[in-house]
């Protein structure tokens, strides 16, 4: 039904997209990166919270053990990663696995989980479970603006699971006509 690769890699191993592009010199220390390739899920299962899940779990995953992530995917999925938080590394590859280019994108895990760098409504969808756990295990602390920020979100919840539901309803309505 789905896959993901998550490489925690070391200084000598290179990370799999630098085979398929020439990644910035300034990027973090390798040992400070997750890379996640290979990401599919089946077309049927697409508009469920699988893909949330699986980011759910490469979150909790690697948060105590990197802070920083590069993947790529395709440009149909740009504004769906942009709003949880990935911004554009401004590089592209061919793949003949794909019709489409793929994109490499880069987050800053703490960042997103903190809601810094992500939109509420998909802050609520995507890292809420995610922060509740991790400060329920005392993986992580929140402090000052970012408590005020995260309650603030948690606040706009129930209109992200209404908006939610709606898109689900549209989506299911649309494969049943």
């Amino acid at each position: 039904i789905c896959t993901v690769r998550v490489l925690f890699n070391s200084d000598d191993i290179p990370f799999e997209h630098s085979e398929l592009v020439n990644l910035p010199s300034d990027l973090p220390r390798k040992t400070d990166i997750v890379e996640i390739s290979r990401l599919a899920i089946h077309p049927e299962y697409r508009h469920g919270d699988l893909l949330l899940g699986l980011f759910e779990f490469v979150a909790t995953t690697c948060v105590h053990e990197r802070k920083y992530v590069i993947m790529s995917c395709l440009e149909k999925m740009i504004p769906f990663f942009e709003k949880i938080g990935f911004s554009q590394m401004g590089l592209e590859y061919e793949s003949k696995l794909f019709s489409d280019k793929g994109h490499l994108l880069f987050g800053d895990i703490y960042k997103a989980i903190l809601g810094q760098s992500v939109n509420p409504i998909y802050w609520n969808l995507v890292w809420r479970r995610v922060t509740r756990f991790l400060v329920e295990e005392s993986r992580i602390q929140i402090r000052g603006i970012d408590r005020i920020r995260i309650t603030f979100y948690k606040l706009l919840g129930p209109v992200a699971f209404l908006v939610k539901n709606y898109r689900e309803q549209r989506l299911n309505k649309k494969s049943n006509d």
